[in-house]
Formats: C-alpha cells, sequence, structure tokens
C-alpha cells in the first residue's frame, strides 16, 4: 500500500501577454496516493522542493502561432521534407505521400544509411542525398516529377 499525500500543482490559467501577473496562475491542492507499480524494482519517488519559473518557461507560457499558412493535402499529393531525417521529418514521413532528402558532406556509409533509413524503415517513396546533387530543382524532377504540391520545411523564428 502507499502513502497518501498532499500535492500542490501550480496551473496557468491564462496565457502570458506582457509579464507574469499573479492571476494568470493559480495554486490547486489535491491528494496523491505515493505507491510504486509492482514490477518496477529500482524505482525511486522523487519530490520536488522549489518550483522556478526560468525565462525558457515563460516562453512556453505564451500562446504562440505558427507563421506560416495552413493547408489541406488532397488524395494522392506528395510532400517533399527537406532535412527529412531529422525527427520531425521522420514522422511527417508516416502521415503522407512523402519524398525526402538528407544529407552528409562525404561520400561515406552514413550518408547512404541515412537514404536508405527514409526509405526502408520509414516507408519514405523516394529520397536522395542533396549534397551530392549538382543542381537541386534537376534532382527534385528527377525523383518527384509532381513535387509542386507541397514543400517542407523547418524555420526557428526568433520572437
Amino acid at each position: 500500500m502507499g502513502e497518501e499525500i498532499s500535492n500542490k500543482q501550480v496551473i496557468l490559467n491564462n496565457y502570458v501577454k506582457t509579464s507574469v501577473k499573479e492571476s494568470d496562475m493559480s495554486l490547486r491542492t489535491s491528494k496523491i496516493l505515493l505507491k510504486i507499480p509492482s514490477g518496477c524494482d529500482g524505482a525511486v519517488l522523487v519530490k520536488n522542493l522549489y518550483l522556478s519559473i526560468d525565462p525558457f518557461i515563460l516562453a512556453l507560457m505564451k500562446n504562440q502561432e505558427l507563421d506560416l499558412p495552413s493547408f489541406t493535402l488532397d488524395s494522392g499529393e506528395t510532400v517533399f521534407v527537406s532535412a527529412a531525417s531529422g525527427a520531425v521529418g521522420q514522422l511527417v514521413g508516416q502521415f503522407a505521400k512523402i519524398a525526402g532528402s538528407a544529407g552528409s558532406k562525404e561520400k561515406s556509409a552514413f550518408a547512404l544509411m541515412k537514404v536508405d533509413l527514409l526509405k526502408n524503415k520509414f516507408g519514405f517513396d523516394e529520397a536522395f542525398n542533396y549534397k551530392e546533387e549538382q543542381d537541386y530543382n534537376a534532382a527534385l524532377k528527377r525523383f518527384y516529377h509532381c513535387y509542386k504540391n507541397v514543400y517542407t520545411y523547418l524555420t526557428l523564428k526568433n520572437s
């Protein structure tokens, strides 16, 4: 059996517009049961002693929107993903009829592995190493004759 204890939660009531106000958050207290599930040998329970709202957390408390237009793909359209071997590119490849590129400066086994990974593990219809191409547009046309549908890329915007 576990021990029942008091648990405090800081709840975000409103997205922060400028600086944090007391009304943007509330404190909720509840009871929780401290019990390590069976089969979790070596597990430990951790107690937080302090809560800090660092500048990074403030950025997460704001209502931010993507600065990109939205769209809906029609059946049969192709999505091209630049940097497809990254985490987001791999996920996109699992949701759409997909074409992607990955790159490595060296003509190495690692570069070949990335392309192979996209095609054989993540289900991309086509993939190529863009670092080996002299003419990027020609490569797109060669591998993806209908690449004009959607071109996906990632940007980090300073706000």
